[in-house]
Formats: C-alpha cells, sequence, structure tokens
C-alpha cells in the first residue's frame, strides 16, 4: 500500500475507496494527472496450465483451456492453445500450434519470451484484443529460432494480449513468459468540483479514459489529504 500526502490550503479529502492506480486530488475545478502505480507482473507457463492436452493427439486444433497465476500479484488469468499435444513434451503442431491469453492483462506488455527444447522458428504477435489466431494483432519484430527467444515490446505499443505460434516445423516448448506493467502503462486524469473545509463529502469523478469512470467518495477533514493507493 502506498500513502500519498497532499497538502491543501484548509481542507483535508480523506478517500473512502482507493481505485489501484495512482491518485491526484484537486480542488476549485482544476484537474490533476493521476499517475499510474510503478511495477511489473509476469505470467509463466508451460503445458502443466493446459487441461485436455492429449498425448500425441492435436485435437483438430480444438482450443484446450489453461489457467496461470501472476508472479507477484497472484491474478489469474486464462489461457488457451491449439494444436499442441503431449508427447515427450509440450509439442506443437507445425505452421498450426499456437497459445494465446483469453483474460486481458491489466496493463501493456513489455516482453515475451519462449523457451524450447527444439530450435525451429517461432513468432509473437499483440493486440488489444484476443488473438486466437496466428493472424490476430501484429507481429511483434521478427521470427526467431534459438532455444531462449525474447521479444520486447516498445513503450507506446498498448498490447495486453499475445499470441505464440509456431512456423513450418514441429517445435517443443518448455515455457513462455509473459511481462507486462501492473498500471496500463499511461496516465489517468481525476476531476473534481470546489471543495470547502465545511463540506462533510465530496465526490471525485475518476476518468480512466474518456469512456470509463468511477465515482470516489472522500470526506473533509482539516489541513491534509491523505490518500491510500490500492496498487
Amino acid at each position: 500500500m502506498k500513502k500519498i500526502f497532499t497538502k491543501l490550503i484548509g481542507v483535508t479529502l480523506g478517500l473512502a475507496m482507493a481505485v489501484g492506480v495512482g491518485v491526484g486530488v484537486v480542488a476549485n475545478n482544476r484537474k490533476a494527472t493521476m499517475l499510474d502505480a510503478e511495477g511489473t507482473d509476469t505470467i509463466s507457463f508451460d503445458s502443466d496450465n493446459f487441461t485436455g492436452l492429449g498425448s500425441n493427439n492435436y485435437g483438430s486444433g480444438a482450443e484446450r483451456s489453461g489457467s496461470v497465476n501472476s508472479t507477484t500479484g497472484g491474478d489469474t488469468y486464462s489461457l488457451g492453445s491449439k494444436y499442441t499435444t503431449i508427447n515427450s513434451g509440450w509439442q506443437w503442431k507445425a505452421s498450426d500450434g499456437i497459445a494465446y491469453n483469453k483474460t486481458e492483462l491489466p496493463g501493456r506488455i513489455t516482453n515475451i519470451s519462449v523457451s524450447q527444447s527444439t530450435t525451429v522458428a517461432f513468432t509473437v504477435r499483440g493486440g488489444t484484443s484476443e488473438c486466437d489466431t496466428k493472424t490476430s494483432g501484429t507481429q511483434i519484430g521478427s521470427s526467431k529460432s534459438t532455444a531462449s527467444m525474447s521479444w520486447d515490446i516498445t513503450s507506446g505499443t498498448d498490447y495486453t494480449y499475445f499470441v505464440v505460434f509456431r512456423g513450418s516445423t514441429a517445435a517443443k516448448v518448455t515455457n513462455i513468459t509473459v511481462t507486462f506493467e501492473t498500471s496500463g502503462g499511461q496516465s489517468k486524469t481525476a476531476t473534481t468540483t470546489t471543495v470547502s473545509a465545511a463540506a462533510d463529502k465530496t465526490t471525485l469523478d475518476v476518468k480512466k479514459d474518456p469512456a470509463d469512470s468511477v465515482q470516489l467518495t472522500a470526506t473533509a477533514k482539516a489541513e491534509e489529504t491523505t490518500i491510500t493507493n490500492a496498487a
């Protein structure tokens, strides 16, 4: 839990709720930038995270469901894979094997790493909606074919979904790790009406983006503002 202390003239707002991002408070109808909570988290998974992977059976491309808890936050994210099977390891069918996330990650993806016991080509793509085919989203960098492969995603590219897929040769994957920001990688804006020391409560209209807002109730006190960031 982070605490931010903001000095106001003759008034304090003690937030009754927090929204998981850094918050700025304003009085007299001004705007304040809400700074993202710093940090990254990861999901790291392999064949053990999936159910329904038949032995030596690609299942005609049927989606295999999976889930994984993030390393730091412990949040659960749903996964999917197609044309993968168990055959002395997690085997991916040539040209068709893919794995992807079904639950949107809370912040932009910064890195995707793939480890394999083979040395054949893999490609990764990212997007802002579910990428469950090898043509979904936008390709990140170029294909790679080493035992340990890594793709960095540049700042300003706000992908929250990914897909990893195979090229023209069957492969065996040992691990996929995806690193993402815990804050979304964007600043938000908070607005409020005039606050006076005599007021019992005020309402902050916290806008995460123009189409998505929530309201927080704050209690007026004296001298100093204490804001608790739940991130």
